[in-house]
């Protein structure tokens, strides 16, 4: 199935009682909410709701996918992090060599 048959793949929809509903990125069917909570972050109340794809195979290729995508930012943020290391290191030894 590609986007052009279904143009409502991976954009929130508008249902006729207003409320938003989110699509699958993959497949295409209306997400189903799991899990709703509020927490108050400084000022502002905010409502977190998790969805799944009501087609379980969908949901566990999503998942490897998503899984994936979270390793490859820990990496770089891990690379980012030694970078950033290596360089004060680096201008520490500078400023002893003129001292």
């Amino acid at each position: 199935m590609t986007d052009e048959d279904n143009p409502g793949v991976g954009k929130k929809v508008k249902n006729m009682n207003n409320s938003v509903t989110n699509v699958c990125f993959r497949c295409g069917k209306i997400r189903v909410a799991v899990k709703t909570y509020q927490e108050v972050i400084g000022n502002s109340l905010v409502t977190t709701v998790l969805t799944v794809c009501p087609d379980k195979a969908c949901q566990i290729e999503l998942d490897k996918q998503l899984d994936k995508e979270q390793k490859y930012r820990n990496e770089l943020k891990l690379a980012s992090e030694k970078r950033e290391l290596e360089a004060k290191k680096r201008k520490s030894e500078r400023q002893l060599e003129k001292n």
